[in-house]
């Protein structure tokens, strides 16, 4: 796949287009094309957040999970559940 942004795609991205069926912008996670790349103000919209097949199978009162090789915060398996403007930002520390 490619981001509305960049014909290459970065794994986050990625991620999203295939987990959401939402393109968005290089680097960033389960939003959609309005939120752009470390744009923190418009990644708290929550009318631009994309929703996984995660959260589909939970609001259907099934259940869902990630098993992953990598930290869950990285960013495919990210693309299940984060809703950020870069995927550099897994926690709120800095």
């Amino acid at each position: 796949t490619y981001n509305t942004n960049s014909q290459v795609v970065d794994s986050a991205s990625s991620a999203t287009a295939f987990l959401c069926g939402v393109k968005g912008n290089l680097w960033t996670v389960g939003v959609d094309s309005n939120v752009l790349q470390s744009n923190c103000t418009d990644a708290l919209n929550t009318s631009f957040h994309a929703h996984s097949i995660a959260k589909w199978f939970q609001d259907a009162g099934r259940s869902a999970g990630i098993v992953t090789t990598t930290r869950v915060t990285h960013a495919t398996p990210a693309g299940a559940f984060a809703h950020s403007a870069n995927r550099g930002w897994e926690d709120d520390a800095s």
